[in-house]
């Protein structure tokens, strides 16, 4: 299926955070970065395509279906072990998350599925077992070693994943956002990637951000394109 780029970014050092870290730490358990470090980072990359979009409107209301596909690109000697992407949908006053997948908590392998059984209700169940109503659009598997999110009823849809002790996360991961809006009215988004890693060489996680402009303003659209 094929898709737009939203983000092809190199990682960053997040300096604020280690600067941060460090002023908690003593003064031989502080974080130091060096060239050496500076390169493996600037190695790693993200990418966030976005796939088709359904759009369900109605007389009052519209419904979008937004598909992501996020992928994490370490480079030798780093492994991700923390990844948060947020969707921030603000810069649309009427426009709010009806429902996300992956959602809530998860450990453990879980099956999701888009079910819609009118215009104006869409939602995202889980689903127990291989039986899959008749309505049902789409499914897929989703195995994460922890995962939490956020943002249903809000404007800001957050996945935070999270690695399992010396493990590292998951290079590529399928989301699924569901959205509401004016009528005609194209979603405009904020996009927010941080991330931690382990590096060979440092006893500490790193805390790295993606070099995605703060104020940057994605339409979310099929083909979409940055404003």
């Amino acid at each position: 299926m094929s898709g737009f780029m939203l983000i092809d970014s190199e990682f960053s050092i997040d300096e604020t955070a280690v600067a941060e870290q460090n002023a908690e730490r003593g003064p031989t358990d502080r974080i130091v970065v060096d060239q050496r470090t500076r390169g493996i980072v600037s190695g790693c990359r993200v990418t966030l395509c976005l796939l088709p979009i359904d759009v369900i409107a109605d007389p009052d209301i519209q419904y979008s279906d937004i598909p992501l596909q996020l992928e994490l690109h370490p480079s030798p000697g780093c492994q991700f072990t923390r990844c948060t992407l947020g969707i921030d949908l603000s810069s649309n006053p009427n426009a709010r998350i009806r429902d996300m997948a992956p959602r809530g908590e998860v450990s453990a392998p879980v099956t999701y599925s888009i079910k819609r059984s009118s215009k104006a209700s869409l939602q995202v169940p889980q689903v127990v077992g291989t039986k899959v109503a008749t309505e049902v659009k789409q499914k897929w598997d989703v195995v994460y070693p922890t995962l939490t999110t956020s943002g249903i009823n809000t404007a800001i849809a957050l996945w935070t994943f999270i690695a399992a002790r010396n493990e590292r996360i998951h290079v590529r991961n399928e989301l699924r956002l569901i959205a509401e809006n004016t009528p005609q009215e194209v979603l405009l988004a904020r996009i927010t990637l941080n991330a931690r890693a382990r590096l060979e060489g440092l006893s500490s996680m790193l805390p790295l951000v993606a070099k995605v402009a703060h104020d940057q303003i994605y339409r979310l659209v099929s083909s979409s394109t940055s404003v």
